[in-house]
């Protein structure tokens, strides 16, 4: 009996050891964070990611290394190509994830950034810790299929394992941050962020929040990167190196810091003002505004996925092209047309989705789609490119009639049909008019040749004699339609949002600091101004629209507003902290909402006295 609980206990023992054997044993690590490399922002920032990498590659321990976002500059193809050919150069494994230049200059939805490596997230288990890269995308916005990616995967790891979180953002500038931190505020957690261009130590509600330095030189520093330590015993020590210089400690952090995280509550919603008819969540991110066609209202989510819904968000079909797209679809009657980044022009039966014939260009189809009649009636298809080209195809045939290669960068904005014109906006800082029936290059406008401050953003609007466009550099322009010669231009604040009444007469502007600005569009006059509704740099490109002298919009805090008589103006929709997208009207007072979380809303506004041309005119402060 003795020998028998003997050997048992002997085994028991045995198998423990076993056991202990092959469990990761704790141990120190240390990895690199670089942030902010800004490939294409100059000529020095390949020379400076060059010199990081051979100084990380010249320090001895260092386990991997971390890219927190802003690779590039502009995200074109070309920077993520160098960026890749100078951190093959790194001697130890590196992981990658994207910022808001990744994202949004040109980024088209990010494609570039996904062609270039095979995710935009990582997860990954060493020694006892857990590393996890997340996308903060342009805004810095969680997306909801990411969130639930975190959750799962915390759910499948141990309680006592050691969380260091890679995002772009600081949770701070992350609008929807609380649903990450309550994911994350039982484990032991650490937030390693970017953007800010300097090393620090933060904390937000007990979550530690470490910041890195940008790695490209500025006049106080030669190029640097953040050089972690993750002791065995739960300390955490942040060093900033500049250049060949030795590691500068900047702090550390205590292990009982970790997991001290407090819950963060979400942001107070107001109240509902208008009768919600349906609602759908697609249930991942939604970088395009919804459009109609027939009577179907159609989105493309993040995946590139396109979703055909009724006038009450009830889902009637998906049509997938495997493939991502960067581009508004367009629609009418029938058929819808849609575009995918590898070229290809879909049109779909709008009915049930059904693909009825496609086209290939042959490169990137980044701008919104457009259609439009020409003389004998006969229906249409603009499409821009990637390398600036804009493709005038037959709607009914999809054969390409004519291809004009004048613009020299991408086309991004929604091209416009102005009698025999055809205008657009791109990336080489110009707006471009071309002949609608040969693509034959007639004017190019410019009153601000910085690449930022193009007119590429902003889709155009026309009173039938002046195109109209408001630029990231706060100015909004009249162009005379015949010659392309500036009419008037006046700074509002605005970004890339700009709306037309029905009567082209007044101009709809949400500027950055959520005010609503009504506009002479003869003129450039400035007519009403309203009180801000938040007072955030909101920069989420919009098209204000009015219905029975009302206008209505939604803004990057989540919420849809409408401006009544004195510019009063009201939030009348919260759907939750994600950017709005253009509102999509249906007719009779109601309308379709997009947020970049995917969520689908058709509401309805009751018709009010008054109007929108009655705003009286106030002071601008």
């Amino acid at each position: 009996m003795t020998s028998g609980i003997r050997r048992r206990t002997i085994a028991l023992l045995f198998g423990l050891a076993l056991v202990w054997s092959l469990a990761p044993a704790a141990a120190d690590i240390r990895f690199a964070v670089i942030a902010d490399t800004h490939i294409g922002a100059g000529s020095t920032a390949s020379a400076d990611l060059s010199a990081v990498v051979s100084r990380i590659n010249g320090l001895s321990g260092v386990h991997f290394a971390v890219l927190a976002g802003d690779i590039t500059e502009k995200g074109r193809d070309s920077e993520f190509a160098e960026a890749k050919r100078l951190l093959g150069g790194l001697k130890i494994p590196w992981h990658v994830i994207a910022g808001n230049h990744d994202a949004h200059w040109i980024g088209q939805a990010l494609i570039g950034f996904r062609e270039a490596w095979a995710s935009d997230r990582f997860f990954f288990e060493k020694s006892g810790r857990v590393f996890i890269g997340l996308n903060t995308w342009d805004f810095g916005h969680l997306a909801p299929d990411d969130l639930v990616w975190l959750r799962e995967r915390l759910a499948g790891t141990a309680a006592s394992a050691r969380f260091f979180v890679f995002a772009h953002h600081p949770p701070a500038l992350v609008d929807n941050w609380y649903q990450a931190q309550n994911i994350l505020k039982a484990r032991k957690s650490i937030i390693f962020s970017g953007h800010v261009h300097r090393t620090q130590i933060l904390s937000i509600e007990g979550l530690p929040v470490v910041t890195i330095r940008r790695a490209m030189a500025s006049t106080l520093s030669p190029p640097g990167f953040g050089l972690i330590d993750s002791r065995a015993d739960g300390r955490v020590s942040v060093f900033e190196v500049n250049g060949n210089d030795a590691p500068r400690l900047v702090g550390t952090i205590g292990a009982e810091a970790l997991g001290a995280a407090s819950e963060i509550p979400p942001p107070v919603r107001t109240r509902d003002e208008v009768e919600v008819v349906g609602r759908a969540e697609l249930e991942t991110r939604a970088s395009l505004a919804p459009v109609s066609a027939g009577d179907r209202i159609i989105v493309v989510d993040n995946a590139g996925r396109i979703h055909g819904f009724d006038s009450s968000a009830r889902e009637r079909w998906i049509h997938d092209p495997k493939a991502f797209s960067a581009s508004r679809p367009v629609g009418r009657g029938r058929f819808a047309y849609a575009a995918t980044a590898k070229g290809r022009i879909l049109k779909l039966e709008t009915a049930d989705g059904r693909l009825v014939d496609e086209a290939d260009v042959g490169e990137r189809v980044t701008s919104a789609l457009a259609l439009f009649a020409d003389g004998s009636g006969r229906r249409r298809l603009l499409a821009g490119t990637l390398s600036g080209r804009l493709f005038c195809l037959d709607a009914q045939s999809l054969d390409v009639l004519w291809v004009s290669g004048e613009a020299k960068d991408m086309i991004q904005s929604r091209p416009l049909v102005v009698g025999e014109k055809v205008i657009f906006g791109c990336w080489d800082a110009r707006l471009h008019a071309l002949e609608v029936s040969t693509g034959r290059p007639l004017w190019r406008w410019s009153e601000n040749d910085n690449f930022y401050y193009a007119p590429a953003g902003c889709d155009p609007v026309s009173d039938g004699s002046r195109i109209f466009v408001s630029c990231p550099d706060g100015f909004v322009s009249a162009v005379d339609l015949t010659a392309g010669r500036t009419v008037w231009r006046e700074k509002h604040n605005a970004w890339e949002s700009l709306g037309l009444s029905p009567d082209r007469a007044r101009l709809f502007i949400k500027s950055r600091a959520d005010e609503f600005r009504l506009l002479d569009s003869a003129a450039g006059r400035l007519l009403a101004l309203s009180s801000p509704a938040q007072g955030k740099g909101d920069i989420m490109p919009v098209e204000p629209v009015e219905w029975e002298g009302r206008v209505y919009f939604g803004v990057q805090n989540g919420r849809i507003y409408e401006v009544g008589p004195g510019g009063r103006m009201k939030a009348i929709l919260d759907l939750g902290p994600a950017g709005v997208h253009s509102l999509l009207a249906l007719g009779g007072g109601r309308f379709a909402a997009v947020n970049l979380d995917g969520t689908l809303v058709v509401f309805r506004v009751s018709p009010r006295d008054g109007g929108a041309g009655q705003l009286r005119s106030r002071r601008p402060r």
